[in-house]
This record gives C-alpha cells, structure tokens and sequence, in this order.
C-alpha cells in the first residue's frame, strides 16, 4: 500500500514537472494560422498576386485586386485580421517562417512544372 502511494505521488509529481516546462520554441500559439495552412494560404495568395500582376493594365482596378486576395482568405476561411497578425508573428519568427516558405517554394514550383508540362503537351498535339 506505501508503495502505491509513493508510485501515485512519483506520478503526479513527473507530470507536473513536465506540464510546468517551456514549451518548443517551434510551437505556435493556436491564436495564430498554423504553419500548415499558411503554407496553404501562402501558396495561394503568390499565385493571386501573379494573377493580379498579368492582368494589370493602365486602369487598374484596385477592387478587383482585393476581391482576389479576399477570396484566398475566404477559401480558407481566414479573416483579413489573422491572416496579418500570424503573418507579423512568423516575420518575428524568421527560423519558423523559413521552414514555411521552403514549403510553399517547393510547391509553386512543382505547380509551375506541371504547368510547363501541359503548356509543352499542348504544344506538340497543335502541331
């Protein structure tokens, strides 16, 4: 029996030690987008802001713009306000914010080889 309670006491006292640790400095807090949807909304807003820029003329519409961006951060059901802070979290955390975008590098430019994939494809079957 002593040694039960000794055993529960041995228990307790280990998980409060652990609960009372730091935590990773890679954890992020959940008031912030975490990096594997800002990786998402990362790619997708590049890929809105080169749709913007090939479609700029002299009149450019500045709504237009911002419906496209709106429209990423509704597709992932993100306001604008969130979005800005998780972004000024992760430029403060630059370790955190590189790991990022290698992802969101890595995936536009496997999205711009497929692309280039079926430009090449296309082209052969026209001519």
């Amino acid at each position: 029996m002593r040694s039960s309670f000794f055993c529960q006491i041995f228990i307790i006292a280990v998980t409060m030690f652990f609960s009372c640790m730091p935590e990773s400095k890679d954890t992020i807090p959940v008031k912030y987008i975490q990096p594997e949807q800002m990786t998402e909304i990362l790619v997708d807003m590049h890929l809105a802001e080169s749709t913007i820029m090939l479609n700029r003329s002299n009149d450019s519409n500045s709504s237009k713009n911002i419906e496209i961006i709106r429209g990423v951060l509704d597709k992932h059901n993100i306001d604008a306000e969130k979005y800005k802070a998780s972004f000024d979290f992760y430029t403060a955390h630059p370790d955190i914010f590189t790991k990022i975008y290698d992802v969101v590098i890595e995936r536009l430019t496997e999205r711009q080889a497929k692309e280039n994939l079926i430009a090449k494809d296309t082209l052969r079957r026209d001519n």
